[in-house]
């Protein structure tokens, strides 16, 4: 009888270990399926708001294309009308100086001016 409670008695010991294990275990498997879940659902919030930036971008670009271009094309008209009137300017008569002492340079300097220096003899 004594053989039988001492048989119990490792069964049951071993039971309670294993049992101790099996929830160790399991704790770490649910620790990390968690941490699985959390990055998988990171990667996939940052691709969903990835691709709804891009969406609202294209909206936007789609429904101001027209004004960026309008925009574009005038601020372009701005510059060759600018580039233009440089070269005029010495020809205007609010042009107090004669214009053939006038010289058009260009960039960053538009003219350059004196008196009698550049006219032939």
């Amino acid at each position: 009888m004594d053989y039988l409670i001492f048989i119990l008695g490792l069964v049951l010991l071993a039971f309670l270990i294993l049992l101790w294990r099996y929830a160790k275990i399991k704790g770490r498997i649910e620790q990390r399926a968690r941490q699985i879940f959390e990055e998988w659902r990171e990667r996939e919030l940052e691709a969903t708001s990835a691709r709804k930036a891009e969406l609202l971008f294209e909206e936007w670009k789609q429904r101001y294309e027209k004004e960026i271009r309008k925009d574009a094309i005038e601020k372009s008209k701005a510059v060759i009308v600018g580039n233009v009137s440089e070269h005029f300017i010495p020809y205007l008569p609010e042009f107090r100086y004669n214009p053939k002492d006038a010289r058009f340079i260009g960039s960053p300097i538009d003219l350059i001016y004196s008196t009698g220096l550049m006219r032939e003899s």
